[in-house]
C-alpha cells in the first residue's frame, strides 16, 4: 500500500489496480457513520463503504418471493441507508434485470417484484448500528448447467462475477469515496444435489472458491456465511433414511465449512414459508437475511477480538495474525540437503527401515525406526520380520547403533533392537514433558496395527527397555497402517494421537477393504490411556490428496503451533517422464510385482494448526525429491522423520539452524539410509517482499513483552521498518513508520527501534503492554519469518 494507512484508497490509482490489489490490503472491520440517500457519489467528503458479495443461485436472486403487499415493496430506513446493485450472471449490468445502484428495493426476476435476503441483512445491521453498507449480488442464470462448477475461480462465471463486482466497486470510489469489502454471503448447492456426481467435490471446491474470494477481494479473515440447502424434491424426490444422496452430502459438506473453516458459518433455513420445498416466500428471505447478518456480527466480532500472543514467537507458516498483506506474499522455503547420518545395513534392517522419529533427551540424541527388509524378486514383494531399532547421536551429524543385547537377532544379541512384538512395525516414541509425568513413564509410544488388534500405548523410564502401559488398545478403529505418532501439547493441556485411516471403506482386524483417500485422524486424551472421540483434520482449501505419515509435533520455538510433516503419495502411472527417470530398469521391475510399486512417488508437504484438528496445508511441497540420482523419485523417498533438532550451523559463527530427517535408499539394495536437512531457525515461512517493498498487516492483538524481536533477513540495499498502530489502525505517537530506525542484515534476534534520545528507551515497548495493537511491517527486498516480544533487552 506504498505507506499509506490500510484503509485509504490510492488517489489515482487505475480501477483494476484499486480491485485487485489494493483491496487486498483493505481492513475489514466496520466504521460507525450516518445514513445518507441518495446516489453513492453524491458526498461531500470521502465515505468509507463497508462492501459485502452477495453471489448464489435462485434463492439468492429471491426466485418466487414476490412481494404481495398491494402497495408495493415498503422502503424502511435501513433500506434508504443501504447501497444496493444487483445482476443475474453471467449476463451482469448488460442483463435486462439488471439493477444499478440505489437503495434496498425489490427488484424484477421472471416478471415478478421479489427481493433476496439483502432486505432482512441490511435492516439487520442497521439495527445493529452498521451503517455505510453496501451490498452487490449477483445470481446465476435458472436452468444453468452446473457440471462444470461455474463458481470456480477461472471460470465464466467467476470470472463474470469478478467483472462485475470490481465495476461496481470502481463506481463506489468515482467519487472520492473508500471501500472495504467486510463479508461474503452464499446461497447455492441445490443443483449441485441435481448433478449428483458433483456433491462429493461441492465441500473442497467450496472452500478454494472462500480462499479465492478472500485472496481477490479481502482478506483472510474476511467472514463468510453460507445457507445450508434446504431438501429439494427436485434434487432428492425420494426418502434418505441412509444419508448417503447427493442432496444430503451437500447438506453435510456445507455444515462442516460453516464449522471448522475458519471465520466461516452456516445458518439453517429448513423451518422457514417456501413456496415449492426449495424457493421461500418473501417473509422467508426477510428471516434468512436476518440470520445471515447475525451469523456475520458473531464473526466480525470473533474477527476483530485481539489475540494475545503474551512472549510468545509468532512464525508465518499459518496466517491466523495476518490481517492484510500488500505487495508482499508468503513465500515457503525448502531445506538444504546434507550428508547422510545412518545407513541401515546391519542383518537385523534393510532397505524396509524407516517410520523414524528423532528427539533430544538431555546432551543425547535418540532415533527410534523400524528395521526390515524389502525387495521385489521375480515379480512378488518380499517383506521382512520388522523390529523396532534405537541409534543414538551427540551431534545430530552423525548417528551410531549401540549394542544393547536385549533382543536376540539369530544367533546374537549384539543389536541395537529394543523391540520386537505386536506394535512394532510403526512404533513411534516420544519424551513426555507432563510436569507431573511418573518417572517409570517419561518415555511413551504408540504402535500397532488392526490385525494387532488396534494401536497400544507404551512406556519407559529410560528410552531403552519398554512396556506396554496396559494390555489393551487404546484406539481400536483406524487403519493405522502407517506411522502414528503421540505427544503431550503443553499449550492445552492435553495429549493428542494423530494416526492413519481412510476416507472410505472397511479396515479391521477381520476385513481389510480400504478405500478413498488416506487420511489422517486425531484424539485427544488427559492421562494418555482413556481418549475422548477421533476427528478427521481438516484443511481449508487444500484439496484431497493421499496422506502417509503425517509426523505432528509442537514446534519447539513455539510451541503453540502443532507442525505436521506428511508424506504426500502420487501414482503418476507410466509415461515418458517415468521412463525418463533414475534407474529404469529396477522401476519396471517393482511394477511388475504392483504398477503403484515402480510408479508412484513420494515428497513431504508442510501444515500448520492451532486447535490441533484444522490445518493450514501447503499445496507445494515442502521437501520435493530433488535432483534426479539413484535411489531417488520413488516410492519411499523423502519420508520425513518425525522430530526437529537445533544443531549448529556449518558456517563458522552462524547461529543455530535446524536439522531435519528424511529417507532415501532403494528396494533393490540391502539397505537404505537416512539424510540430514538443514533449515533456518523458524525458516519454514516468511513473508518476503521484492525491492519494489510490499507491506503486512497483523490483525489486533496484545502483548506482555518489552520489546519487538524479528527473525529476518534483507539485501544489503533492503530493509524493514515496523509501526505499531491502535486497535483501529491509527499509527501510535512515538511507533510510528517514520520513527522507525531501519532494520538490515540476517538475524534470527534484532530488536526494533523508534526514534530517542535515549538509546535505552529507544526499543522499550513496556508502555504499550496488554494494549490491543496492530504491526505493520514495511519491507523491500526482505523475508520476515517470525516476531515476538521477549520480556527483557536481551
Amino acid at each position: 500500500m506504498n505507506g499509506r494507512p490500510p484503509d485509504t484508497a490510492v488517489p489515482g490509482s487505475s480501477a483494476g489496480t484499486v480491485v485487485c490489489r489494493a483491496m487486498v490490503g483493505l481492513l475489514i472491520a466496520l466504521v460507525p457513520g450516518g445514513a445518507r440517500g441518495g446516489a453513492p457519489s453524491d458526498a461531500a467528503a470521502p465515505r468509507v463503504w463497508n462492501v459485502f458479495l452477495f453471489a448464489g443461485q435462485s434463492n439468492m436472486a429471491g426466485a418466487d418471493s414476490e412481494v404481495t403487499d398491494p402497495n408495493g415493496f415498503q422502503e424502511t430506513e435501513a433500506d434508504r441507508a443501504t447501497r444496493f446493485t444487483a445482476a443475474p450472471l453471467p449476463g451482469g449490468e448488460r442483463s435486462s434485470q439488471y439493477v444499478a445502484w440505489g437503495t434496498i428495493r425489490g427488484h424484477t426476476v421472471k416478471d415478478r417484484l421479489v427481493h433476496g435476503p439483502e432486505v432482512g441483512f441490511a435492516r439487520a445491521l442497521h439495527a445493529a448500528g452498521r451503517r455505510d453498507v453496501a451490498i452487490i449480488k449477483v445470481y446465476a442464470n435458472f436452468g444453468r448447467d452446473a457440471t462444470r462448477w461455474p463458481w470456480s475461480e477461472g471460470e465464466p462465471l467467476y470470472e463474470a462475477w469478478r467483472r462485475f463486482a470490481s465495476s461496481r466497486i470502481e463506481e463506489l470510489q468515482a467519487g472520492g469515496d473508500r471501500v472495504r469489502v467486510v463479508g461474503f454471503v452464499w446461497h447455492q448447492g441445490i443443483d449441485d444435489a441435481i448433478q449428483g456426481a458433483f456433491a462429493d467435490d461441492y465441500e473442497p471446491r467450496l472452500k478454494r472458491l472462500i480462499a479465492s474470494l478472500r485472496r481477490e477481494f479481502a482478506d483472510g479473515t474476511a467472514p463468510f456465511v453460507l445457507a445450508r440447502s434446504v431438501f429439494s424434491r427436485i434434487a432428492q424426490p425420494e426418502e434418505d433414511p441412509t444419508g448417503a444422496s447427493p442432496m444430503f452430502r451437500v447438506r453435510a459438506a456445507q455444515v462442516r465449512i460453516g464449522r471448522t473453516y475458519p471465520f466461516t458459518r452456516w445458518i439453517d433455513v429448513d423451518d422457514l414459508p417456501n413456496v415449492n420445498t426449495h424457493h421461500f416466500t418473501a417473509e422467508g428471505q426477510l428471516a434468512i437475511g436476518g440470520r445471515f447478518a447475525k451469523e456475520w456480527l458473531a464473526l466480525r466480532d470473533e474477527a476483530d477480538a485481539p489475540v494475545a500472543i503474551g512472549t510468545r514467537r509468532e512464525l508465518f507458516v499459518d496466517g491466523a495474525l495476518i490481517a492484510t498483506l500488500s505487495g508482499a506474499r508468503r513465500t515457503l522455503h525448502a531445506p538444504v540437503a546434507r550428508d547422510t547420518v545412518i545407513v541401515h545395513d546391519a542383518p537385523w534392517e534393510g532397505a524396509g527401515s524407516g517410520y523414524h522419529s528423532v528427539f533430544r533427551d538431555g546432551e543425547r540424541i535418540l532415533l527410534y525406526y523400524r528395521g526390515s527388509e524389502l525387495g521385489v524378486r521375480n515379480g512378488r514383494l518380499i517383506l521382512g520380520d520388522e523390529r523396532t531399532c534405537v541409534a543414538e547421536s551427540q551431534d545430530g551429524f552423525t548417528f551410531t547403533k549401540p549394542e544393547l543385547g536385549l533382543h536376540a537377532h539369530g544367533d546374537s544379541r549384539a543389536n541395537n533392537i529394543i523391540w520386537a512384538s505386536a506394535g512394532t512395525h510403526n512404533f513411534s516414541p516420544f519424551v513426555d514433558t507432563r510436569p507431573d509425568c511418573p518417572r517409570e513413564s517419561r518415555f511413551k509410544a504408540v504402535g500397532g496395527l488392526p490385525t494387532d488388534g488396534g494401536l497400544f500405548a507404551f512406556q519407559s523410564a529410560d528410552g531403552i527397555h519398554w512396556a506396554h502401559a496396559r494390555d489393551e488398545p487404546i484406539i481400536r478403529e483406524g487403519a493405522f497402517d502407517s506411522q502414528n505418532v503421540a505427544f503431550w501439547d503443553a499449550s492445552a493441556s492435553v495429549y493428542r494421537v494423530y494416526y492413519r485411516t481412510f476416507t472410505e471403506g472397511v479396515t479391521t482386524r477381520d476385513e481389510w477393504n480400504p478405500a478413498g483417500f488416506r487420511a489422517i485422524r486425531t484424539a485427544v486424551s488427559r492421562d494418555f490411556l482413556q481418549w475422548d472421540p477421533p476427528s478427521d483434520l481438516t484443511y481449508g482449501d487444500s484439496p484431497a490428496e493421499h496422506l502417509y505419515t503425517n509426523q505432528v509435533m509442537p514446534y519447539p520455538r513455539a510451541p503453540h503451533l502443532l507442525l505436521g510433516f506428511p508424506t504426500r503419495y502420487v501414482e503418476r502411472g507410466w509415461s515418458d517422464s517415468m521412463r525418463a527417470l533414475p534407474q529404469r530398469e529396477q522401476r519396471e521391475e517393482r511394477a511388475a510385482a504392483h504398477l503403484r510399486y515402480g510408479t508412484a512417488i513420494t515428497e513431504t508437504l508442510i501444515m500448520a494448526s492451532r486447535d490441533g484438528v484444522h490445518f493450514d496445508r501447503w499445496n507445494e511441497a515442502f521437501l520435493r525429491p530433488g535432483p534426479e540420482r539413484p535411489d531417488t523419485w520413488l516410492y519411499g523417498h523423502q519420508y520425513m522423520a518425525r522430530g526437529l533438532i537445533e544443531t549448529r550451523s556449518a558456517l563458522s559463527g552462524a547461529p543455530s539452524e535446524l536439522s531435519l530427517y528424511a529417507t532415501e535408499g532403494s528396494w533393490h539394495e540391502p539397505a537404505n539410509r537416512l539424510r540430514r536437512y538443514s533449515l533456518r531457525m523458524d525458516g519454514f515461512v516468511s513473508v518476503n517482499a521484492p525491492w519494489d517493498g510490499g507491506e503486512l498487516t497483523t490483525r489486533p492483538l496484545t502483548f506482555s513483552g518489552i520489546r519487538l524481536s524479528l527473525n529476518f533477513a534483507t539485501s544489503a540495499a533492503g530493509d524493514i521498518r515496523v509501526e505499531i498502530q491502535d486497535a483501529g489502525g491509527t499509527p501510535i505517537p512515538g511507533f510510528t513508520l517514520d520513527a522507525c530506525e531501519p532494520l538490515f542484515g540476517d538475524s534470527i534476534d534484532r530488536t526494533v527501534t523508534w526514534g530517542s534520545d535515549n538509546p535505552e528507551t529507544r526499543g522499550d515497548l513496556g508502555s504499550l503492554r496488554d494494549r490491543p495493537v496492530r504491526l505493520r511491517f514495511v519491507l523491500r527486498d526482505a523475508d520476515l519469518y517470525a516476531f515476538r516480544f521477549p520480556e527483557s533487552n536481551r
